[in-house]
């Protein structure tokens, strides 16, 4: 009873703040449609604002799919297209990151370590221990392990957090350690929990010992900073051990969810000196949130050298200048000469990564992406079906997962090295949202990795060139989104 009443609360609060928005923007349309000498003058000043945002946009440094989508909005909305950019935009404008911040080298380094070796805070790991795992339900059987073992510290950071079984049986094995002196940090998005945790949830984790902090926490307001999501998924246990990867801690990960019936997705467990560069990213963002100074020297890890896997951790944020994540997929992509395999829920993706894909294709190279057959959000995956003609028609060759949702955040590249992790492949996730990720070779993991793709292809339906032109509506409505994609 306890649990339904505070579902209904939540969900009466969650309308309450649906409602103040829609009053906002009832409010601003009021203004600009009642007809006085005051509201035409409003509108007057509004389109004005509309010009100059558009010149503003033209000479900004951003993709020229987002200057094409926003100058496009403004000349069909020519009212309210320049004051929507103010209200919801917040591209910082990335630009190359030409410093060479670090110098050093490792033998037979790939063309993506070498990218990734680029930054300071990233760091090419010869000594670790990598662990495919290619359910909800193994992540969970190994995190509950792994968590057993915690001595020092537990740092977590999710999008998701949800309560159900999953988090139960997580939040049981946190609170016991947290009761025995193990500190337990938790970060969880409010936007990613909004119907998922009571209100005041932090509050309850801090009766029981666990230091809670809310990423951006959302309030009935236009504000750009919605957009900027913490979208990573991370455990890191002593700085030793770390998981990452796409799966959340809710039952939907687990096939326990009421929309899909089956729920594919991968995470992988790093243990060594990478699992210390999660941690280091998760203490970063933990001191954004609280005002803290955190002093990274009292978490260093007792022990680094677990294996003789390569591993690197990398993470990505809308503020750091570089669109981290998708470079490295495009650098994985670029420099495939074999087998190229993609397991992605969405393919919201410009011109330049469809190119290199379709080039990939043309060179030769073995190119299979595995989407969803249903999506979760059904205009997204019109636009990612809306891809498939081009690649299809260049060789590449597109699977449907058909048994449910397939979430995992996959590349496995020449069958010797791989990346799992939290960004997806679409404009979102490149330029909004804090991401992270694992790049690893010289381990079975890779063919272990590669090995779950293949297997899966057995659960799949492959897409033809006729099929893409048979939906002749998707068709059409793909056309009109796609002018409005890199929004989605």
């Amino acid at each position: 009873m306890k649990v339904r009443r505070w579902k209904v609360k939540l969900l009466l609060k969650r309308v309450a703040v649906i409602v103040a928005l829609i009053l906002e923007l009832a409010v601003f349309a009021g203004l600009i449609l009642y007809k006085s000498s005051v509201s035409k003058t409003f509108a007057f000043a509004l389109r004005t604002l509309s010009l100059f945002m558009a010149l503003w946009i033209i000479s900004r440094d951003m993709k020229a799919e987002f200057k094409l989508s926003w100058v496009f909005m403004i000349l069909v909305f020519p009212v309210f297209g320049g004051v929507t950019y103010l209200l919801f935009v917040q591209l910082p404008g990335r630009k190359r990151n030409t410093e060479v911040l670090r110098k050093e080298t490792f033998s037979g380094e790939t063309m993506p370590e070498r990218y990734l070796s680029s930054f300071a805070e990233t760091r090419i790991c010869d000594n670790c221990l990598v662990e495919y795992l290619s359910s909800g339900k193994a992540k969970l059987e190994r995190l509950i392990a792994e968590l057993e073992k915690a001595g020092r510290y537990i740092f977590l950071e999710y999008f998701i957090i949800e309560s159900g079984e999953m988090w139960d049986a997580v939040f049981e094995v946190l609170a016991r350690k947290a009761a025995g002196g193990v500190e337990v940090r938790l970060i969880y998005d409010d936007v990613g929990c909004f119907m998922a945790l009571p209100d005041g949830y932090s509050e309850k984790l801090s009766e029981c010992g666990i230091k809670a902090a809310v990423f951006n926490s959302f309030k009935p307001l236009f504000k750009t900073s919605v957009h900027n999501r913490d979208h990573r998924k991370i455990v890191v246990i002593d700085g030793e051990c770390a998981f990452t990867g796409g799966i959340n801690l809710a039952d939907s990960y687990i096939d326990k969810g009421r929309k899909f019936r089956s729920w594919k997705d991968a995470s992988v467990l790093v243990k060594g000196e990478a699992a210390w560069s999660l941690g280091k990213m998760f203490l970063k963002i933990w001191d954004g949130i609280t005002g803290e100074q955190t002093g990274y020297c009292n978490y260093l890890p007792e022990r680094t050298a677990y294996g003789s896997h390569r591993a690197v951790a990398y993470g990505d944020s809308p503020f750091d200048g570089e669109n981290v994540c998708e470079n490295l997929y495009l650098n994985m992509i670029n420099s495939a000469t074999e087998s190229l395999y993609i397991s992605t829920p969405y393919l919201v993706i410009d011109e330049v990564m469809i190119s290199s894909i379709c080039l990939a294709a043309k060179n030769g190279v073995d190119v299979r992406i595995m989407i969803p057959e249903k999506g979760d959000h059904w205009f997204v995956h019109v636009f990612t079906r809306a891809c498939c003609e081009e690649l299809i028609a260049s060789g590449v060759k597109i699977y449907e997962y058909i048994p449910g949702f397939i979430h995992s955040k996959v590349i496995v590249a020449d069958g010797s090295q791989a990346t799992v992790g939290t960004a997806n492949l679409d404009y979102r996730s490149f330029n909004f949202h804090y991401e992270c990720g694992l790049l690893f070779s010289r381990s079975d993991a890779v063919e272990a990795c590669q090995n779950d793709f293949l297997d899966s292809i057995a659960c799949c339906r492959e897409m033809n060139i006729h099929r893409c032109r048979k939906r002749w509506f998707s068709r059409f409505l793909s056309a009109v989104l796609r002018v409005f994609s890199p929004l989605m």
